[in-house]
């Protein structure tokens, strides 16, 4: 049986949501997620682990689902 694998090449677009002193604001006009990249999910990775650590949490990588490692977001 072969090992799973993650296709680094598959469609992404990583989303950032509004924020406000570093922390996601729910009572933005517009508190949906915006694109900041829309390319492969490598891109999208690099593009997110080049943001600070403590920034990670306003930030989403979504992508096709690629059973059984990645889920769809």
């Amino acid at each position: 049986m072969a090992e799973p694998s993650i296709n680094f090449s598959a469609l992404a677009v990583l989303k950032k949501y509004p924020s406000l002193k570093g922390q996601r604001n729910t009572n933005a006009q517009y508190a949906s997620a915006y694109t900041i990249r829309d390319g492969t999910l490598d891109e999208c990775i690099q593009e997110f682990m080049s943001k600070p650590e403590s920034q990670h949490g306003l930030y989403e990588i979504r992508t096709a689902h690629q059973p059984p490692l990645v889920t769809e977001v």
